[in-house]
């Protein structure tokens, strides 16, 4: 599913703002498709386009009994979503000089096994060997009760590793406990506090904290009937997966992630870039997100799940794209379902405003009158009185067009390239295009074909 969904990001245009009815209408038919079959008692969807939140609805029921309808105001639990926030507090403390990524666990949390041997750097990007204490994708008996960090450290840190400090890639949420304590060693506050000062603050994230999700936590038993269930006790979570927001607190930080307007571009060069095994195998992970690349794309992605709740949250930093789904349901694969099927409406919605809009230049062209408004200043050059004649003359006698077929879509120069093959009574044409962000033509280069 995620390798589905990531391809539908990848081939995403976002382009323009604000969603259009059509779009908004097709978001709101799939998330009452995946309610209505079997899925979470509620979803929240949100949306960045060209670096700015443009849609955010809640559907569906945030309490069961009496029935509540969500809101796309309530805190959700966004589980290891978190992950990247706690990053980002470590992040901060070496730009202030007070640790960096390269020190070994050792400086600031004696008494782990092998502390000496695994660095910061290897806790964000699970290539400690640290065990995982929370691999479930149910709420353990065990977990019902507090317990404090120093007791996760102490039960699976000091367990012989899983495998040698940087030799492999393997999920760990004990990685983040630890990481969650050295914050608070070295700011000497809690890392909740640190977060609000330093990031939630700033930003204008007034929704985010460690308070308590405001929707029914649930769970499905063997696909049967929805079960509210109870939630980790206080401690478990901590800086792995332990943070509440709202849907516009989410995009609110995808988009000022994506702009670079928290942390410094050596920091988010850090965090972005995946890290590599001792023998330079790819993990497919940077620290605290997910990593992936075709040609000048990149997709940045992490899921969250604790008891009650699954989310879904994916960014493409080139394009200022994000995409989010909410849940009040543990181990729902709804919220990357329904991710993947809003990236493929928004990439089909694009690639279809984009085709009419070349199919009337095309059209204006035969007629020797385009829209030079549509054109970049580059095109505008290009297209003189005797280029535009050209093109008249030969599309006059090739006969009314019969069909104009997109046949693929890509990126170059940060451009959106489209290729077309076009259909005539009389000749065949291929037609390769160039878009600015803004949708203006920067190249619209027609051949005839064989």
């Amino acid at each position: 599913m995620k390798t589905l969904l990531l391809a539908a990001l990848l081939a995403l245009p976002c382009l323009g703002q604000a969603l259009p009815p059509e779009l908004s209408s097709q978001i709101d038919a799939a998330a009452q498709k995946f309610l209505k079959n079997g899925g979470p008692p509620s979803l929240v969807v949100g949306i960045v386009r060209q670096g700015k939140p443009v849609f955010a609805r809640a559907y569906g029921l945030a309490q069961l009994d009496p029935e509540q309808p969500a809101q796309a105001e309530m805190r959700y639990a966004i589980g290891s979503v978190s992950k990247q926030f706690t990053v980002s507090a470590l992040l901060l403390l070496q730009e202030q000089g007070k640790l960096s990524l390269d020190d070994p666990v050792s400086r600031y949390l004696p008494g782990l096994n092998r502390g000496s041997d695994v660095t910061l750097k290897q806790l964000l990007s699970h290539t400690s060997g640290y065990s995982d204490y929370y691999p479930q994708d149910y709420l353990p008996n065990s977990m019902l009760a507090p317990i404090r960090a120093e007791q996760i450290a102490h039960d699976w840190a000091g367990r012989p590793l899983d495998f040698e400090p940087g030799t492999r890639w393997q999920y760990s949420n004990t990685n983040y406990v630890l990481a969650g304590m050295v914050v608070e060693k070295v700011s000497g506050m809690s890392l909740a506090q640190f977060l609000r000062q330093q990031i939630f603050t700033p930003l204008d994230m007034l929704s985010a904290s460690t308070e308590a999700p405001e929707p029914a936590p649930t769970f499905r038993y063997a696909g049967g009937p929805l079960r509210v269930t109870g939630r980790e006790g206080p401690g478990w979570l901590f800086a792995t997966g332990d943070l509440t927001m709202n849907i516009h607190d989410l995009l609110r930080w995808d988009a000022n992630f994506m702009a670079h307007r928290l942390l410094k571009e050596s920091s988010h060069q850090l965090m972005e870039r995946e890290v590599l095994t001792s023998d330079g195998a790819g993990t497919g992970y940077a620290l605290g997100l997910f990593v992936a690349r075709q040609g000048d794309q990149r997709a940045l992605s992490h899921g969250g799940e604790v008891a009650g709740f699954t989310c879904e949250n994916w960014m493409l930093p080139e394009e200022g794209c994000a995409v989010a789904v909410l849940s009040n349901q543990m181990a729902s694969p709804v919220p990357q379902a329904l991710a993947g099927e809003i990236a493929s409406l928004l990439a089909r919605v694009s690639d279809d405003a984009a085709v009419a809009r070349h199919r009337l230049f095309f059209e204006q062209l035969a007629q020797g009158t385009l829209d030079s408004s549509v054109l970049s200043d580059n095109a505008q050059k290009f297209f003189t009185s005797e280029v535009i004649k050209d093109h008249t003359t030969a599309l006059q006698s090739a006969g009314p067009s019969q069909s104009f077929v997109l046949t693929r879509s890509f990126r170059r120069g940060g451009m959106i390239g489209r290729a077309y093959r076009v259909a005539t009574a009389k000749k065949r044409f291929a037609i390769l295009t160039f878009s600015l962000p803004d949708e203006k033509l920067e190249q619209f280069l027609l051949t005839p074909l064989p």
